[in-house]
């Protein structure tokens, strides 16, 4: 999320704003979330108080003011809430694509070097130099593809979603095929209990370390066995 600075406190525009409300409302499944609760989850989202967030409106009014044709309220007093309408709940989600794809068109592409991307997971880039073509690194993601880095984050956010999107029709690729790995091992019908925490545990870690830099990276074997036992 971006927002705009008066001194040192972010002033947090109406887009944003609503913006994470809907978030939050749409994790809800459309069950009703109290405004407190709303308020609490609001804070850790944008990492502020919701009265600096708001800068001191109420909450209530900011989601009548912005929110009145998307939303439901139920309730009243301290039980008011609030829970997107079935007519919202019905539009489809961006998709969230897989950390390491995201990143590959997020990173700029330094002057002299190319792009490319496995599109097989678990997901790897690289940049090269010259001028050579490298189909065995993968597909090409031109620097038209890497939104400018200065650009406000959440409109940043938008044109990398973008971004994937084009390219992986142009590339005749799907980009739901591309989504953050935990939608892709439910996807797999990856395996449950302890043996799925390993593997998310694994996962974690690997994706803890940027793409370009895992070939310095190695595994101990008797720790390898211990996440995937």
């Amino acid at each position: 999320m971006a927002g705009k600075k008066k001194g040192d406190s972010p002033v947090w525009d109406s887009s944003s704003l609503t913006d994470a409300i809907v978030e939050i409302l749409r994790e809800a499944d459309g069950a009703p979330i109290y405004l407190s609760q709303i308020g609490g989850k609001l804070a850790r989202k944008l990492g502020e108080p919701v009265k600096e967030i708001t800068e001191g409106k109420r909450l209530s009014e900011i989601i009548r003011e912005h929110l009145a044709e998307q939303v439901t309220f139920t309730g009243s007093g301290a039980t008011l809430a609030v829970g997107l309408n079935s007519i919202e709940l019905s539009k489809p989600q961006a998709i969230r694509f897989d950390k390491v794809f995201w990143t590959a068109f997020s990173k700029p592409i330094r002057e002299g070097f190319r792009r490319f991307i496995q599109t097989d997971s678990p997901y790897n880039f690289v940049d090269v130099q010259g001028e050579q073509q490298e189909t065995s690194k993968g597909i090409e993601i031109e620097p038209a593809f890497v939104p400018d880095s200065h650009l406000p984050k959440n409109i940043r956010d938008e044109e990398i979603s973008n971004s994937i999107n084009q390219w992986c029709i142009e590339n005749g690729l799907k980009p739901i095929d591309f989504a953050r790995s935990e939608a892709g091992s439910r996807k797999a019908g990856a395996p449950s209990g302890k043996d799925s925490s390993g593997i998310r545990a694994l996962r974690n870690l690997i994706d803890e370390i940027p793409a370009n830099e895992r070939h310095g990276y190695s595994l101990p074997l008797d720790l390898l066995g211990r996440l995937l036992s």
